[in-house]
């Protein structure tokens, strides 16, 4: 998607509609689940991470992602804005670590060339 603009926020914040020339899109918010780590392993990131100078391969776990699955660089300037700017979504992180893991492949798949 590209080019999309906020177009309304729900009352409670919890839903977010974007769009563009082409479609209109709502997407739910919801909060990260702790422990999840999905977004730190299933995609390709080019950023550098500390430890990672070329960023990581898809499918490749973050070095800065602790056993726990917590980010390491939560909240710190060294960590990429790629993964700052993340918001947790339904359509991205689905109802369980397994399916946000089975939904960000996906979505990295369909969009690598």
């Amino acid at each position: 998607m590209r080019d999309l603009a906020v177009l309304a926020l729900g009352t409670d914040l919890r839903w977010i509609k974007l769009y563009n020339a082409d479609y209109i899109l709502w997407v739910i918010k919801m909060n990260c689940r702790l422990g999840c780590g999905a977004c730190c392993i299933a995609p390709s990131i080019s950023s550098e991470i500390p430890g990672m100078p070329n960023g990581k391969a898809a499918g490749e776990r973050c070095v800065q992602l602790s056993d726990d699955n917590l980010c390491l660089i939560f909240g710190s300037p060294d960590r990429p804005a790629v993964c700052s700017d993340f918001d947790a979504s339904e359509d991205v992180c689905g109802h369980s670590n397994e399916e946000a893991l089975w939904l960000i492949r996906n979505l990295e798949s369909q969009t690598s060339h």
